[in-house]
């Protein structure tokens, strides 16, 4: 596909076509986690394990649209919405919040954000490092999920009237 002759409202388009893709990705996510209890307040190693991981896709998918992607030139790097003004306050500061955990927990590992204990063991009367790291704050609860939902919905509608608006100047047969 030749990208060079795509206007920028074309690029736009398919960046925000995309970046709903990842919004969908990420409640679908959520909604599996909240469907089968797969939060992080009790349960089995193998659910918490679970849960964790889809946590952890779920926080990656949604942030995709807002971490860029600057190397394509078929799309913009950014889906060029002020999302910022049209949540409310409780869904802009979760918003922000899940962009910080991308960011230190989810695809970096911040030293800050964990509490790690090493300890140092006999095994064989040899030293044996014994390490445990948690991050409390990457934990969501129930309660916690069901906001995160509340503003993947949010953000999706947000998404879905842009397309929408895009959509009706569009000219039936284009192709890009």
């Amino acid at each position: 596909m030749p990208t060079t002759k795509l206007t920028q409202e074309q690029k736009r388009l398919r960046r925000l076509v995309l970046s709903e893709y990842d919004i969908t990705e990420a409640k679908e996510i959520c909604h599996y986690i909240l469907k089968y209890g797969l939060w992080n307040e009790d349960g089995t190693h193998e659910k918490r394990l679970l849960g964790r991981s889809l946590q952890s896709a779920m926080v990656m998918a949604y942030c995709r649209p807002f971490s860029g992607n600057s190397k394509t030139e078929h799309t913009l790097p950014h889906p060029n919405i002020d999302i910022d003004k049209k949540l409310s306050v409780e869904q802009h500061g979760l918003h922000v919040d899940l962009k910080r955990l991308r960011h230190k927990v989810f695809a970096h590992t911040d030293a800050e954000v964990r509490d790690l204990e090493v300890d140092v063991a006999s095994l064989e009367g040899r030293p044996s490092i014994v390490t445990m790291s948690i991050v409390h704050e990457a934990m969501f609860s129930q309660k916690e999920y069901i906001l995160i939902k509340s503003l993947f919905d949010a953000v999706e509608d947000i998404f879905a009237t842009e397309l929408k608006r895009i959509e009706s100047t569009l000219t039936p047969g284009d192709s890009f």
